[in-house]
């Protein structure tokens, strides 16, 4: 019960500040969810922040970056976005290893995220 208590007590999305880190960070076995933002105050975070706490169950990895290096190494060209990728020993040649939402507006975000992640993510499960 205490080390469930401690692990609700971190943060639903670590900060990752290299795109090395980034790399060590993806799970192996499960889908990880890469936000890239401006900044803490973006709206956009805000709603990732809510959706990694919502899915805190779920066995998926939630990281984030606001260096705009590191989101050009993940392919998000815009200000804002969210990479999901599959988990690395289930992908194959003949798929796509990820998905990216390059779109920022909340409704959109609202939509892709129950209509297109979810059940992407709930396919490699």
């Amino acid at each position: 019960m205490i080390s469930y208590m401690k692990e609700q007590q971190k943060p639903p999305s670590r900060n990752c500040k290299t795109l090395q880190e980034v790399e060590n960070r993806i799970d192996r076995y499960y889908p990880t969810i890469i936000g890239v933002f401006d900044s803490k105050k973006s709206k956009f975070y805000e709603e990732y922040i809510a959706v990694a706490n919502y899915l805190r169950s779920e066995p998926l990895k939630f990281i984030h970056t606001f260096d705009r290096a590191i989101a050009k190494g993940l392919g998000v060209e815009e200000t804002e976005g969210v990479v999901v990728r599959k988990a690395p020993v289930f992908v194959s040649n003949y798929e796509k290893k990820e998905a990216i939402l390059r779109d920022v507006s909340l409704d959109l975000h609202t939509k892709w995220w129950w209509n297109k992640s979810i059940s992407f993510l709930f396919r490699v499960l």
